[in-house]
């Protein structure tokens, strides 16, 4: 899977995915210390998804004065879907 972070011209973030991501997700937790995103996924009998990059510090602004994340997924052949989703911080700082 692709992952790739960025920010609206707002200052809200986006992850974006291709192909697309297992199911809906009801929130994205930013765990600050780590400094990963986790998604939570509305099916409740899928796992939550520790995504596997760490995200660049250029991102600790946005991501601080986010209240949530934009989700957009591309899949080959259909249209890409995109949603908000809260993004919930997690750490000492938060």
């Amino acid at each position: 899977m692709k992952i790739e972070i960025g920010t609206l011209a707002e200052g809200g973030v986006v992850l974006a995915f291709q192909p697309g991501i297992a199911s809906v997700v009801k929130r994205v937790e930013y765990y600050q210390e780590q400094r990963l995103f986790m998604l939570v996924y509305h099916n409740d009998n899928r796992e939550d998804e520790m995504l596997p990059f760490e995200i660049p510090d250029s991102f600790e602004k946005p991501i601080d004065t986010a209240p949530n994340i934009l989700i957009y997924a591309l899949f080959e052949g259909h249209d890409p879907v995109g949603y908000r989703a809260p993004l919930i911080k997690v750490g000492d700082f938060y």
